[in-house]
């Protein structure tokens, strides 16, 4: 169904507004979003300054921040010491856990201060947000691991080769990389198919450090577009965490249309949209031919949109897109196979067993499926002489193996993991065998001292 300002309204102060049990709203009043107002008292708030750099960005002729030493060495020590007073914060503590040195690469975490303008605190929030959403979205496998187009699902890969994102082969005038995004081409199933495709596009881009010091010029094309459904909204909003999730920065956005339909859409988005992006949006009204003309007033060249002549939404370039980020992915996966050393790995998979101690150690997936099978196997082991002990942890350990899973331990010289030798891996399980019985003899003997001491 095609929604009024009304319903967008409504679906905005869902956002906004605390509501009851019973689907009430408490305390507050319903109030339609004025994005017009909110850009005006934004702006004014801008010194003449700040007000001058925001157009200076929006028509593609503004320069970069200068990252003296001194800056960058600052802005890493005061982001750190941020990351510190965020206590929750668990996804990011098991991706230090599993790789530290990616977690605190400067380059890594130096897209992270580019794109909220060297603001320690706000890259801390963010940094934390990445580890947070993409376990979520790829779970704890590829937690430090680099998205590549073969983490993606099929579903997934639909999406992209819909032609609905696309970053565009010609840049803008300031040098920027350009992203379009054409909402009515869209094929996801699930809201999450369409997540995982942007996080993908969006960090490809992020790999050009010019596109993590310039932004990205963003276009939403919705020319001949019909008009905003239910899902459309519901699709708009359960996007907004992506831009205070991923390390980008949107430098100018432009939303192209000619149905007076989407007004009602613009005023939403425009109203959901952080301070940042709404000072930097504009809207173009028009035919395609008007409104490419008027991208050009902004640095965008005329012929960069990928239509056809008839001004359907070409697959071409992102099929070509999509073929050399494999080949480059494919190229780069084999000169680390052989650069790699035997037996050292980067991170451990899920299946894996971790020798060491602490909660992360114990809370880890293949330790707790390793703690599963010493319980299933307590009895018997207690029961057993010695060489019996021995084949049980072997079989264990074999079971362990043949799901996939390996014995590792961290090696501190070259920040990664190593895999033991058999003997190694099946003292671990031993231990684990005793630890286990040794828990439960002194649970018992606590029982039993305190029976003795309400019976006294």
């Amino acid at each position: 169904m095609t929604l009024t300002i009304v319903n967008l309204s409504q679906m905005y102060c869902l956002e906004r507004c605390t509501w009851d049990r019973n689907g009430v709203r408490a305390g507050t009043k319903e109030v339609e979003p004025d994005a017009g107002d909110l850009l005006a008292n934004e702006l004014s708030q801008l010194s003449t300054e700040e007000r001058a750099h925001v157009l200076e960005e929006i028509h593609g002729v503004a320069k970069a921040v200068d990252e003296t030493d001194t800056l960058v060495e600052k802005s890493l020590k005061e982001m750190e010491a941020e990351i510190g007073k965020v206590r929750k914060k668990s996804a990011y503590e098991k991706a230090l856990f599993l790789n530290p040195d990616h977690v605190r690469d400067p380059a890594f975490r130096l897209m992270f201060l580019r794109a909220v303008g060297f603001d320690p605190r706000k890259a801390a929030r963010r940094i934390i947000n990445f580890f947070h959403h993409k376990m979520r979205l790829f779970g704890l496998d590829k937690l430090t691991r680099r998205i590549t187009l073969t983490s993606l699902s099929a579903d997934d890969l639909q999406d992209m080769c819909s032609g609905a994102l696309q970053i565009l082969p010609t840049k803008d005038r300031a040098g920027r990389t350009t992203i379009v995004r054409f909402h009515s081409k869209h094929q996801y199933k699930e809201f999450e198919n369409h997540h995982r495709m942007t996080w993908y596009t969006i960090m490809s881009a992020m790999e050009d450090p010019v596109a993590q010091k310039l932004g990205l010029t963003t276009i939403l094309y919705n020319v001949d577009f019909s008009g905003p459904s239910k899902r459309d909204i519901d699709f708009l909003l359960s996007s907004k965490w992506l831009k205070d999730t991923l390390p980008y920065r949107v430098a100018s956005m432009h939303f192209c249309y000619n149905d007076s339909r989407l007004r009602p859409l613009i005023s939403a988005l425009q109203a959901i949209s952080g301070k940042e992006s709404r000072i930097r949006f504009r809207t173009h009204y028009g035919s395609h031919l008007e409104c490419t003309y008027s991208l050009m007033g902004f640095g965008i060249p005329l012929n960069t949109l990928p239509l056809d002549n008839e001004n359907n939404v070409s697959t071409e370039k992102v099929s070509s897109w999509m073929q050399a980020r494999f080949e480059k992915e494919r190229g780069l996966a084999i000169q680390k196979a052989a650069a790699s050393t035997p037996g050292f790995l980067e991170f451990p998979l899920s299946t894996d067993v971790l020798l060491g101690r602490g909660r992360p150690f114990q809370e880890f997936p293949g330790n707790r499926r390793l703690a599963m099978l010493v319980e299933q196997h307590r009895n018997q082991y207690q029961s057993s002489d010695k060489l019996g002990k021995t084949a049980i942890s072997l079989d264990i350990v074999r079971a362990i193996k043949s799901g996939g899973g390996r014995f590792l331990k961290r090696s501190e010289e070259a920040g990664g993991w190593t895999v033991v030798a058999d003997g190694v891996a099946r003292e671990k399980v031993s231990h684990n065998f005793r630890t286990k019985t040794r828990r439960i003899l002194d649970g018992r003997d606590q029982c039993v001292k305190l029976e003795e001491e309400s019976s006294s």
